[in-house]
């Protein structure tokens, strides 16, 4: 079985440097599901349970990579829904979106 993922040892090496990088401008780092430690970076949720509650102050458990039933080291919200279908069509061109779109067709005309 073929492995296209890099060495651990250079995916710490860009973490580092990343890292610096944060460090200097005062960002704060972060990764969702990735199977790499840093200490300098730490593990959340694209939507984690910790930004759920602080937005609705809510007192949701975190479960880790319990929350939902995603990619494996995924510690997203499992409570959130899409909007629309994945088949439905949309008029947008939203990049992160699942959705048909019904820019396919416009694009034809």
């Amino acid at each position: 079985m073929l492995n296209f993922n890099a060495y651990p040892e250079r995916i710490y090496s860009i973490c580092d440097r990343v890292a610096q990088i944060g460090e200097k401008y005062g960002v704060k780092l972060s990764t969702c599901a990735e199977s790499i430690s840093h200490p300098k970076i730490s593990k959340e949720g694209c939507l984690s349970v910790a930004q759920v509650n602080d937005i609705l102050g809510t007192q949701i458990e975190d479960k880790g990579t319990a929350n939902n039933n995603s990619r494996a080291a995924c510690t997203c919200f499992g409570g959130k829904v899409d909007a629309l279908a994945y088949t439905d069509d949309c008029n947008t061109i939203c990049g992160y979106c699942y959705a048909g779109h019904a820019y396919d067709d416009v694009s034809e005309q």
